[in-house]
């Protein structure tokens, strides 16, 4: 079932990311492991590295991110990945010393096509 929820009084504004990213491919055996090192190198730039907005944010006012990636299963033949995704945003709490997680979603079908050294290509 799919569910279509617009709501077009709701103004989303973004923010840059600090991010965090994590490949663990220990449950892939008998394959060349520089593609889940170019992969993670790859995240990280397109997701720190990106202009998200028009604004400019200190690096202490960027949102932190982190994105834990486990692949399951890599078919080299078709550059094909299947695995987990836990994604987390953390946000300061005010007037404090410490932070908070704000958002959580762990995404247990987390699957994708990534040639090694292709880029990333961001799509609205």
């Amino acid at each position: 079932m799919l569910m279509v929820i617009i709501c077009p009084t709701i103004k989303l504004n973004a923010q840059e990311l600090n991010c965090k990213v994590k490949i663990s491919h220990t449950q892939v055996q008998g394959t060349n492991t520089s593609v889940f090192e170019t992969l993670e190198n790859a995240i990280n730039e397109f997701m720190n590295n990106r202009a998200w907005t028009n604004t400019n944010y200190s690096q202490n006012e960027k949102i932190e991110c982190n994105m834990n990636i486990t692949v399951k299963q890599y078919s080299e033949a078709e550059n094909r990945f299947v695995g987990d995704l836990l994604f987390q945003l953390i946000r300061p709490v005010y007037n404090s010393t410490y932070s908070t997680t704000v958002f959580s979603m762990r995404d247990e079908s987390f699957n994708f096509n990534y040639k090694e050294y292709d880029p990333l290509e961001f799509n609205e």
